[in-house]
């Protein structure tokens, strides 16, 4: 059969995973010395498989409906096979990482799955149509597109450097070869990339030009890919509420709301972050909502995104109070991970860590405390016990350890994390480290307090601005310990700056400017009680 043969072809006799290439890859992660690659090979082989054969299948139909059935006209063929190549360069990418993969690749190996952009999306003739992937015989463009797939993959395994610098020659060789549409590629995840690195205004100069250049090639994927994360980027990052409503506006252009539910999931679950961040909670409410309904109707092929999606749920229901739904959310995703992936796994560590921060909000300190010992070994597992990491789960452990009333526990915990970005790491987790200590030493040694939460401030005005929002709820965070030492005239005004700041930022209806109302109100009732005193 021709179309057999070619499909075939593509993807199993090239070897981008036949059958001597799995037997090599499965035999290697097996021999893997701590184990974690006989654990990953159990899901991950069958993963790779069913998505070569949804390849295959995807390519023999469309082949026999163009050749075969004569329904499908020759152009829109040639697009779908465009489209199902980019899925090829996927699959390929996903396997050269599995090769000789160590711990620290195999412990985010659910991030090269994830990777995996669903085959059956090019049977739709608009999507295949409007993402305008290189055609089968421009090899050149084949290369670039390929480079930049590759530069995404090392992003989501956490290779950062390596991607940052991966994608930056491939978007010198697109703008050297006058490939519009890769440029635009290329600065998006560059923009990502950037955001990760905490480098914010950079990041928003990346991804406005993605998002122009996409619109100037009609690349509307990318156009919204872009456009959502700048809603996110802006809001949340550089507190610019209003235009990150704009860009969320413009998600919604680029992609329609209706036929595609993950595409509508993740629409839904973004403006639940931005409204939630610009201190509209019913907004945010009824938004994540519908992202949760969404997320239940997705299928398996969508397992590990649904996850995800309700990782972040979960942790927006509890910032919003919304105690029942958060915690179901955070248990039902850990869930879903371990089913996936395995229990201990180390992806399932940010579950974990949500599962832990659910059962704090919930007054369960115990269960919190045993939910980051959790994440702390799953973690290990992948990476040893030395490694950046480990340090988010060390401050959920410290958190919960303090709340317990094990201080001391809790700050050997934050030693053991200090220890780790010793030789580096960004200086905002240095900053929220030191603020974790100033918390939990605020009963202790107040003074001790105050000073921790001045480095903490000091150091996020350094990393990111001092208009920025967590730079200025650092700012409050030392108000307050200020005030618990008994420097209520160092605090008043340090909070009057912030509530300015915030309030020219967010609107003076925002839950933030309620809090800081309250403490500052405290405070100068406080100052004010000499003079009453003096006065009766």
């Amino acid at each position: 059969d021709f179309c057999l043969s070619r499909g075939l072809g593509d993807v199993y006799k090239r070897q981008v995973w036949d059958d001597a290439t799995a037997s090599e890859v499965g035999q290697t992660l097996q021999a893997e010395p701590s184990g974690l690659g006989a654990s990953t090979w159990a899901w991950i082989g069958p993963e790779l498989d069913a998505y070569r054969d949804a390849w295959i299948a995807d390519y023999q139909e469309t082949c026999q409906a163009t050749h075969v059935r004569r329904e499908l006209p020759l152009p829109e063929m040639e697009r779908r096979v465009a489209c199902l190549y980019d899925r090829r360069r996927h699959l390929a990418v996903a396997v050269d990482l599995l090769r000789g993969a160590g711990p620290r690749t195999l412990a985010r190996a659910d991030g090269i799955v994830a990777a995996l952009p669903n085959t059956s999306a090019c049977a739709d003739p608009d999507y295949a149509a409007s993402e305008r992937f290189p055609g089968a015989d421009d090899e050149p463009a084949q290369r670039r597109a390929e480079a930049i797939v590759a530069a995404r993959a090392r992003f989501m395994i956490s290779e950062t450097t390596q991607a940052h610098a991966e994608v930056q020659a491939a978007l010198e060789d697109a703008r050297e070869a006058g490939d519009g549409v890769a440029e635009a590629r290329a600065l998006l995840l560059l923009g990502r990339i950037t955001a990760n690195l905490l480098r914010f205004d950079e990041a928003r100069t990346h991804l406005v030009a993605a998002y122009e250049g996409a619109r100037r090639h009609e690349v509307p994927v990318v156009a919204a890919g872009a456009a959502l994360t700048l809603s996110k980027l802006t809001t949340r990052a550089l507190g610019r509420i209003e235009e990150g409503r704009v860009w969320q506006s413009l998600i919604a252009l680029e992609w329609p709301a209706t036929g595609n539910t993950r595409r509508t999931m993740l629409r839904a679950l973004s403006r639940a972050m931005v409204e939630r961040t610009a201190g509209d909670p019913d907004a945010a409410l009824r938004a994540a909502t519908e992202a949760a309904a969404l997320a239940s109707k997705l299928g398996p092929e969508h397992r590990l995104v649904v996850a995800q999606v309700r990782r972040a749920l979960a942790r927006l229901y509890l910032s919003m109070g919304r105690l029942e739904p958060g915690a179901a959310l955070a248990e039902q995703a850990l869930e879903d991970l371990e089913a996936f992936v395995g229990v201990g796994h180390p992806a399932t560590a940010s579950a974990l860590q949500t599962v832990a921060l659910a059962r704090r909000h919930h007054g369960d300190m115990e269960g919190a405390v045993r939910a980051s010992r959790a994440e702390l070994v799953a973690v290990e597992r992948g990476l040893g016990e030395d490694h950046k990491p480990l340090v988010p789960g060390l401050e959920a452990l410290a958190t919960g350890l303090a709340q317990t009333g094990a201080v001391d526990e809790a700050l050997e915990a934050l030693d053991r994390a200090d220890h780790l970005l010793a030789d580096g790491g960004s200086v905002l987790t240095r900053a929220r480290l030191v603020s974790r200590r100033g918390m939990i030493l605020a009963d202790r040694s107040p003074a001790d307090a105050a000073d921790a939460q001045r480095r903490a401030y000091d150091w996020a005005r350094e990393a990111i601005g001092g208009d920025k929002r967590e730079t200025l709820l650092f700012r409050v965070s030392l108000a307050v310990a200020l005030r618990r030492a008994g420097k209520e005239d160092e605090a008043v005004p340090l909070l009057q700056g912030a509530l300015d700041q915030l309030e020219a930022a967010v609107g003076d209806e925002h839950a933030d400017i309620a809090d800081i109302h309250g403490i500052l109100g405290l405070s100068l009732i406080h100052i004010s009680e000499p003079t009453r005193q003096a006065e009766i």
